[in-house]
């Protein structure tokens, strides 16, 4: 229900828009601009995370430019949220890059 209401509700004005589709929970993105999007997959997770990227056809002033949100692991799994996060900032081009996303940081990481 959640996602019908997002896509209506912001459908008009980020036309450009892209989800993943995991029960119970999943990652969307909206953009006012036209993207190239893709999903990778992460080579280490217990519920099927990954980060979710998005490339602006004509970047940012017309440099190249890369975003990306994911849904890191959570509760007590602070060495494979770590993994994940390595191979993340390792998918992202050096510059003009930003990961967002809940990270889910606890007190061991």
């Amino acid at each position: 229900m959640t996602r019908k209401i997002l896509i209506e509700g912001l459908g008009g004005r980020y036309p450009y828009w892209t989800m993943n589709d995991l029960p119970g929970y999943g990652l969307m993105m909206f953009t006012k601009h036209p993207c190239h999007f893709y999903e990778k997959p992460f080579t280490t997770s217990k519920w099927k995370r990954s980060l979710l990227i998005a490339e602006p056809i004509h970047g940012l002033q017309n440099h190249p430019l890369t975003i990306a949100t994911s849904h890191f692991e959570s509760l007590a799994n602070h060495q494979t949220r770590k993994s994940q996060m390595h191979e993340a900032f390792s998918l992202m081009p050096a510059e003009n890059s930003i990961i967002c996303g809940d990270y889910n940081f606890d007190d061991a990481w």
